[in-house]
């Protein structure tokens, strides 16, 4: 990357399979000193999770106001980073990233990858990763698909109940930098953005038969929209790459790094981060337009919509917050209210 960037009550001591080179650990033994992550709150109503990275957090607020109803304390000297759902919404990942610099001319130490009931936080397993993984994706069955930076290797994982542990299935070289991943709406291919590269790796979820397209100049990630329609956020260029599934992409013009982009629920718009600016801008599908722009907070990034495409959530890197904004109709985006959640606030998903 180029400077673009939670057992049961008690005490458990089992084993965490360490993540060889290669691809990740399976199996287990039953003593490796590890503090597991007890079940540490109740998700009973809407409700939004955000990994708060300097302050190794967790934090679960309530989607009516914006609450703090919670506050999970992981594991010292990682930074929560990015938190995917499972298709279900009964399983959270959070990639860790190992601290930036541990002084003394160390190499800084692994990250890690858990796995967490997303209504509880309990600890349903985690390894240890040689490198950065900048998202870990969750599948129907248990499985687990992540890439791994150092290795620049796709590892496709399976969640193995009861031992902490993620078994491996297959492992993919996809690219050398191998950035954010994300799934197709119908969860048949995995789209990875390869920052070294200028690419966009377009993986089959069941051959893994892999091809590329070229994009940007240094992609995030890619998401989803209406009719297979991707967008790749671009921070060297400063643009999006917008295209379908099959087709070559045309470059959307932005004017400022772009950090998440979400497409609204019903397709028809989708958000983009400014993260230079601290801004939200939204754009008709369509045809690209800009129909509203709103100044949040310094560092916006992740964005996640409400089912009725009426409100959106940010954080805000920067600033440590969560903002909650209105869109009741196209044109409108008004600033309802922001929380303080801590320092270097980035990944954010809603469980409704």
């Amino acid at each position: 990357m180029r400077n673009s960037r939670l057992g049961v009550l008690g005490l458990l001591v089992v084993s965490v399979q360490a993540l060889a080179a290669a691809g990740c650990g399976g199996g287990g033994g039953d003593d490796d000193g590890v503090d597991r992550i007890p079940a540490s709150y109740t998700i009973t109503e809407p409700s939004l999770l955000v990994a708060v990275g300097n302050a190794g957090t967790l934090r679960v607020l309530k989607q009516s106001d914006l609450s703090i109803t919670a506050t999970v304390t992981l594991r010292a000297g990682l930074r929560p980073h990015a938190l995917e759902l499972s298709p279900d919404k009964t399983l959270l990942s959070v990639s860790q990233l190992a601290p930036l610099d541990v002084g003394g001319g160390k190499p800084p130490p692994s990250g890690e990858l858990l796995i967490l009931d997303a209504r509880t936080g309990q600890e349903k397993a985690s390894i240890k990763t040689p490198g950065s993984t900048e998202n870990a994706l969750l599948m129907a069955g248990g499985k687990v698909v992540f890439a791994e930076r150092t290795t620049g290797m796709l590892h496709f994982s399976r969640l193995v109940e009861g031992s902490f542990d993620l078994a491996t299935e297959a492992d993919l070289a996809v690219c050398t930098t191998p950035m954010h991943a994300t799934l197709t709406r119908d969860n048949a291919r995995i789209l990875v953005a390869c920052d070294d590269t200028d690419t966009l790796a377009i993986v089959d979820a069941v051959s893994r038969a892999k091809i590329e397209i070229t994009v940007g100049d240094r992609p995030l990630a890619a998401w989803i929209g209406d009719a297979g329609k991707y967008y790749v956020a671009n921070q060297g260029s400063k643009d999006l790459s917008v295209g379908a599934i099959g087709q070559t992409p045309m470059a959307m013009a932005l004017g400022y790094t772009p950090g998440m982009v979400a497409p609204s629920p019903d397709g028809t718009e989708f958000a983009v981060a400014d993260r230079e600016g601290g801004r939200i801008m939204i754009y008709r599908a369509a045809n690209q337009l800009e129909i509203a722009t709103l100044a949040v907070a310094a560092g916006t990034f992740a964005i996640v919509w409400a089912p009725d495409g009426k409100k959106l959530w940010v954080s805000n890197e920067s600033a440590g917050t969560v903002s909650q904004l209105s869109h009741p109709q196209p044109f409108m985006l008004a600033l309802d209210q922001s929380v303080e959640v801590g320092p270097g606030a980035y990944g954010l998903v809603a469980i409704q």
